[in-house]
């Protein structure tokens, strides 16, 4: 890294840490007004989030639909927003934000002593969400890294705060998430993720074929750990976040006794997921290319021919 570049990076750093003063509160409402200019835009970001939603909800009017862009774009921007306080805060501070519903589910799947997998889509303010489970229990995640160096050095190092126990998404990885089941601690990972390579299996996801993570199910065959879903939601008209538990294991027993279903673990996270993103359909990331990969190699996010 040459000079120029390494005093960009200092620049960029400080700038972020000075955006971090902010209270979380005031950080989101800047990311809404800059949300509110970035939907003017005709970037590629708003392309893949139209093409997402009128995959996804096709039954919404043209007019639902495009507010439906215009306010996953601002959510978009929000967690931009967010994302200087969840770096350099205290994790202490970050968590006063947060309130926990149903706590008490978590609490008793823990102490029975199976091992907790939990699951999380990239729905709400997930990064704060993340930090309560190491805060409370022996945790260990996944992640995947960034592209840029120093933005991979900043991530990890403000998740690896709470949670000592991280690391890619690799072999390494699936080593340290099976010694943590097998210590009978928590696991977490965001499963909406598209897997790559040969992994996966094809699920419908809101009525369209979606390669899904086909771990998760992997590591339940293996340890019979207990599994939750946790979902951070930003509160709409109010400061703060809330996050709903539930308890995902009856799904996942119920779908074993469809001899149809290959995935019961993936096809219960995706239809819990679908659940409380029709509650919340503008929290979550429509601007990733959820449908990349398709069975009938169909491209959904080709671009129209001029």
């Amino acid at each position: 890294m040459n000079v120029f570049k390494k005093l960009g990076v200092v620049i960029l750093i400080s700038l972020l840490w000075l955006w971090s003063r902010l209270s979380l509160n005031s950080a989101q409402k800047i990311g809404y007004f800059i949300g509110s200019i970035f939907l003017r835009f005709n970037s590629n970001t708003k392309r893949v989030t139209q093409k997402n939603i009128a995959l996804c909800f096709p039954e919404l009017s043209a007019y639902h639909q495009k507010r439906l862009v215009e306010d996953s774009l601002r959510q978009m921007c929000i967690t931009g927003a967010e994302m200087p306080a969840i770096l350099f805060q205290s994790p202490k501070r970050l968590l006063r934000n947060l309130t926990v519903e149903d706590e008490d589910i978590l609490q008793q799947l823990y102490s029975e002593n199976r091992g907790l997998l939990v699951l999380g889509a990239h729905l709400g303010c997930w990064e704060i969400g993340s930090m309560y489970f190491p805060k409370h229990f022996p945790s260990s995640m996944l992640y995947t890294p960034p592209k840029i160096a120093f933005i991979n050095k900043l991530i990890h190092r403000a998740r690896s705060r709470l949670c000592k126990n991280m690391s890619p998404a690799n072999h390494k990885g699936v080593k340290m998430l099976f010694a943590a089941l097998k210590r009978k601690e928590l696991v977490a990972m965001l499963s909406d993720q598209v897997p790559t390579g040969i992994g996966g299996t094809y699920l419908d996801f809101f009525n369209v074929p979606a390669k899904t993570m086909n771990f998760p199910g992997k590591l339940y065959e293996r340890f019979k750990p207990a599994v939750i879903v946790g979902y951070p939601i930003r509160n709409k008209g109010k400061k703060g976040i809330t996050m709903y538990i539930e308890n995902l294991e009856p799904d996942i027993i119920e779908a074993m006794q469809n001899p149809d279903i290959e995935d019961p673990c993936a096809y219960a996270f995706t239809k819990s997921f679908e659940k409380m993103i029709e509650r919340f359909p503008d929290q979550y990331q429509w601007s990733y290319k959820r449908f990349k990969y398709n069975p009938d190699g169909i491209d959904f996010y080709k671009k129209d021919e001029q």
